[in-house]
């Protein structure tokens, strides 16, 4: 809506009116801006006994995965961890593999 023009007395309410709509949605604008964004759940890692179990397999087999980038590892110090999440992609891609 244009803004309107006070000329006389009688379309003061009107342009009051058009002056509250207006921060109504100003506002609502702001409230809907500052609406926060979800932050990603923080990832988990789990050692190697756990990925193993996970993909049903041994901790020789799980290494010979993460060598030849069927898993991927991340090293910790002397730890080797793996991402759960990346282990449950895993686990679905070697299942769908194995489906076709």
């Amino acid at each position: 809506m244009n803004t309107p023009t006070v000329n006389n007395l009688e379309q003061i309410p009107a342009a009051l009116q058009w002056l509250v709509n207006e921060f109504a949605e100003l506002r609502q604008n702001i409230a809907l801006s500052q609406t926060p964004t979800p932050t990603p759940a923080p990832e988990e890692f789990i050692t190697r006994k756990e990925a193993a179990e996970k993909l049903h397999i041994s901790l020789n087999t799980l290494d010979t995965y993460a060598k030849d980038g069927k898993v991927k590892a991340y090293r910790l110090g002397n730890r080797v961890l793996y991402k759960s999440n990346e282990i449950t992609s895993a686990l679905q891609a070697m299942k769908t593999t194995i489906a076709a």
